[in-house]
């Protein structure tokens, strides 16, 4: 079983090879980026969400807790198989809107290149672009 982590007392252990995007005031762990916010309910982020990471090679979910719409992938690295673990919760706003808070982090290694970076930057921007299709007119 894998151990998911609690946004709201994650402590980062080194932010060399992780980066955390989250809203304001989630925790005590200072985000990379704050987390855009969407016009549609955190189920429907979640689908938009899924949809990209389904594209994605290598990829695998292995926890989900329906509860706090919270899920767990593990990466792997083409070349070697190194596992990255990525965490990611849909959360309200009100007002029919959502967010996410994202931590996503490799297992083995102290830097990671800016890969965790790079990769959640680019499923964010493609959830931002599907999420303006998607939203209600």
């Amino acid at each position: 079983m894998i151990e998911m982590i609690d946004f709201a007392t994650l402590e980062r252990s080194s932010p060399q090879n992780s980066y955390l995007v989250c809203p304001p005031g989630i925790g005590r762990a200072v985000p990379d980026r704050v987390a855009p916010v969407f016009e549609m309910s955190p189920a429907r982020l979640r689908e938009l969400w899924f949809r990209i990471v389904s594209r994605e090679g290598r990829i695998t979910m292995v926890a989900w807790i329906d509860d706090t719409l919270e899920c767990e992938f593990i990466e792997r690295s083409l070349v070697f198989k190194f596992p990255r673990r990525i965490t990611v919760q849909f959360l309200p706003e009100g007002q029919g809107r959502a967010t996410l808070a994202v931590y996503s982090r490799s297992i083995f290694g102290a830097m990671d290149l800016g890969v965790n970076r790079r990769r959640i930057e680019r499923w964010l921007t493609q959830l931002g672009k599907e999420a303006a299709v998607a939203a209600p007119k």
